[in-house]
């Protein structure tokens, strides 16, 4: 994948990032928007509660893993091959420092793919 194409979906998954957490703040806070209008959690349409619902589970049942007790046998256990990927990410992860863009996140997978071609 070119990096620009990397990027590209990088900068999508960021913005479906921070709509969802507009989508959250809707949803438990009151807000004044810069026409003064109040908008309360109640506004909130019941199909935007069902899809924040349903990510919601998602990422507990994504988190939920380390829980499972098989985990540690399958993480003990790993092939050389995804210890090698592992360790050419957190180095590439390392040398990229702080940036926070989707060209710097691009960059780090692509610095990656480098380390495992040698």
């Amino acid at each position: 994948m070119p990096a620009s194409q990397a990027a590209d979906v990088l900068d999508n998954a960021q913005m479906r990032a921070k709509d969802q957490d507009r989508l959250k703040q809707r949803g438990l806070y009151v807000d004044i928007d810069r026409g003064g209008h109040i908008g309360l959690p109640s506004e909130v349409p019941g199909a935007d509660v069902a899809a924040q619902l349903r990510r919601a589970r998602q990422a507990a049942s994504a988190a939920s893993f380390p829980f499972d007790p098989g985990a540690v046998a399958f993480l003990a256990d790993r092939p050389a091959e995804s210890i090698e990927l592992c360790r050419a990410l957190v180095s590439a992860f390392a040398e990229a420092g702080y940036g926070r863009t989707a060209q710097a996140a691009a960059d780090v997978l692509l610095n990656m793919v480098r380390k495992l071609v040698r």
